[in-house]
């Protein structure tokens, strides 16, 4: 393949990541066919370009994550905070889990058919906690309906919303509001 349809693949995962991808639009966008595809996201796996991370609500599609985000920042080069701030969240938390928990701890997403959603899922011997990075100063509808779907689903586990505000906040049963900074 010449390296502009490997770049123009590479982008798509960039600005896709942490959402469910369509292997026909990804086809489209790189014009790229669909067997050279099936062997193409597998090279990039196994180069460390991608990260699959396993989806455990009712939409069951992968999501991918650049493991070098730099390169991701390169190759999107456009600003969006809320996609920023779970790229961010995914380097950091991938990275700690793949050092502190190598064979015991995951990182997952969850979604339902409904529109609930917890992009990051971090489960280390079946301790799941889900984390929600949002770019307002207090955790909006959406991300409070997401926590509690997690957690009927999920009811040992607990949620971190992480915020621009200055405080943890408790926000009923095993929700949190955490601020970015304090997390980091």
């Amino acid at each position: 393949l010449p390296i502009e349809k490997l770049l123009k693949a590479l982008r798509y995962f960039a600005l896709q990541q942490g959402k469910a991808w369509s292997a026909t639009d990804l086809s489209r966008y790189a014009r790229i066919s669909a067997p050279t595809l099936q062997r193409l996201i597998p090279a990039y796996e196994a180069l460390f370009l991608l990260r699959r991370v396993e989806a455990i609500g009712d939409i069951k599609k992968d999501r991918f994550f650049h493991e070098d985000q730099g390169l991701a920042s390169f190759l999107v080069r456009e600003m969006e905070t809320e996609r920023d701030l779970l790229r961010l969240l995914f380097s950091q938390c991938f990275a700690q889990m793949r050092y502190l928990y190598p064979h015991e701890g995951v990182v997952q997403t969850y979604e339902t058919r409904a529109g609930a959603r917890v992009p990051l899922v971090l489960d280390v011997n079946g301790e799941k906690t889900g984390l929600i990075p949002i770019a307002a100063e207090s955790p909006d509808a959406s991300a409070l309906a997401g926590a509690q779907s997690f957690l009927t689903r999920f009811p040992q586990a607990r949620v971190a919303i992480l915020t621009r505000g200055k405080q943890v906040v408790p926000m009923g049963h095993r929700i949190f509001a955490i601020p970015f900074r304090a997390a980091f």
